[in-house]
């Protein structure tokens, strides 16, 4: 996400574009927790997860995910990193 900012603030964009910088792939909040505890070895989280799905309503789409195509088209904005890549990444910024 921060690389697509910064494609933008270095390249220019067209005012009022709609871009959407992501990973193209969809993670459930479980597979995060999970890549988290991978990366840090930690693995008792402050975290309470319940199983099973909320209840659905007729807004919610089946598959959450944005299309990057036009980012990387428009932009030439593609995602380099994996999730766990990501949060290696983060985890090292953050000592810093």
């Amino acid at each position: 996400f921060i690389r697509g900012i910064d494609i933008l603030v270095t390249q220019g964009f067209i005012q009022g574009d709609i871009i959407n910088f992501g990973s193209g792939t969809q993670t459930t909040n479980l597979q995060v927790l999970q890549a988290w505890q991978q990366v840090t070895g930690i693995t008792s989280a402050p975290v309470d997860y319940q199983g099973g799905q909320m209840k659905r309503v007729q807004r919610d789409a089946e598959f959450w995910c944005c299309d990057t195509s036009y980012a990387n088209s428009q932009y030439g904005f593609a995602t380099r990193y994996t999730l766990e890549e990501g949060i290696r990444d983060f985890i090292k910024n953050k000592q810093k």
